[in-house]
């Protein structure tokens, strides 16, 4: 690949001068030629390589069948199974006889996993026909929706648990708070800051996929690029995995320990304690299918220098095929964790 002057100036800024001065020594000096020729060539491959290293090169290995494999098929078949089971668990804990706070938060789970499915759904379309128009205009906005709602999944997740942890380490409290503040005032106070939290931490998200960022002046698109690039750092690594899943654990290991010592004393509080198991499996569930986006978001995050580098010396940095494998096979993961 060849890279613009700009970029291998920027590296060493000697180098137009030393190739320009070269062609100027190969017609004084007709038996220093071949030298001088070799010397360039020597030097503009260890630019070359020096380039690479730091901002990667096209790969030109074809994963497509992989991608249709994965973001494609697999994926459709996925999705329409989660899709029919979240609908199926809407329904039954929508029975009279399942009445109870968790129920009523769970069902808001299975809704906000819908939203994430839904656009996982039409990335498989756009993947399977991907000469169809309209899921190309769909698709900026259903990636916005599922950046939105795998958030809300995540929160809505750490919702419940906490819920869990009052209901079984506070029984009595837990109850208070239920008759003097009602059963709709507390099942609000948990979805309206979740669904806010998930909204504002996607607006650069949104506006990005908007296309909104790309009519800013040149001046202050660069600014963007490269706070767009940090805010990685802070969403969704820190947001969506990290925090979620050592809030997850530390409840749970409470929750644990709490129901060993209630259980022994009170016994009343076996459904609630029912309850925290099946919740209990959720968060597993969860934990599990996120490690790995957790992993390659950590690798992501260790390339923000090389990122900048090459951002700042005007060269293009390029993502291998193979990264971009895993980074569906991640997807692919999430949308596993919101059908199951």
């Amino acid at each position: 690949m060849t890279y613009s002057s700009s970029c291998y100036s920027s590296y060493f800024p000697s180098i137009p001068m030393l190739i320009n001065t070269s062609g100027i020594l190969s017609q004084n000096h007709t038996d220093n030629q071949e030298k001088i020729s070799m010397v360039r060539d020597f030097v503009n491959n260890s630019i070359h390589d020096l380039i690479r290293s730091t901002c990667g090169y096209p790969d030109e290995e074809d994963l497509f069948w992989w991608h249709f494999c994965i973001s494609g098929i697999l994926t459709a078949v996925t999705g329409l199974a989660g899709l029919i089971g979240n609908i199926l668990s809407i329904i039954t804990l929508l029975q009279k006889r399942m009445n109870n706070l968790f129920n009523k938060l769970l069902v808001i789970l299975c809704m906000v996993d819908l939203l994430v499915i839904l656009p996982n759904l039409i990335l498989a379309c756009t993947t399977l026909f991907p000469q169809s128009s309209i899921l190309q205009i769909l698709t900026p906005w259903s990636d916005g929706l599922c950046h939105v709602a795998i958030s809300a999944s995540v929160f809505m997740t750490i919702a419940i648990t906490v819920e869990r942890y009052y209901a079984v380490s506070s029984p009595y409290t837990y109850q208070i708070r239920l008759l003097k503040k009602g059963f709709w005032w507390i099942l609000f106070s948990y979805i309206l800051p979740v669904i806010v939290a998930a909204i504002i931490i996607n607006i650069p998200k949104i506006l990005q996929l908007a296309k909104v960022l790309s009519m800013l002046p040149d001046n202050y698109k660069q600014i963007s690029i490269k706070a767009g690039i940090i805010y990685q750092v802070f969403h969704p690594l820190s947001t969506n995995c990290i925090a979620p899943i050592t809030v997850l654990s530390i409840l749970n290991f409470k929750i644990v320990m709490a129901s060993r010592q209630r259980l022994s004393t009170y016994t009343k509080l076996s459904s609630e304690i029912r309850m925290a198991k099946v919740m209990m499996i959720i968060v597993i569930v969860f934990i599990i299918l996120n490690i790995p986006k957790m992993s390659l978001s950590i690798y992501e995050i260790s390339t923000i220098p090389n990122i900048l580098e090459c951002f700042e010396r005007q060269c293009p940095y390029h993502i291998s095929t193979k990264r971009w494998l895993l980074d569906s096979i991640v997807r692919y993961m999430v949308m596993l964790n919101s059908s199951i």
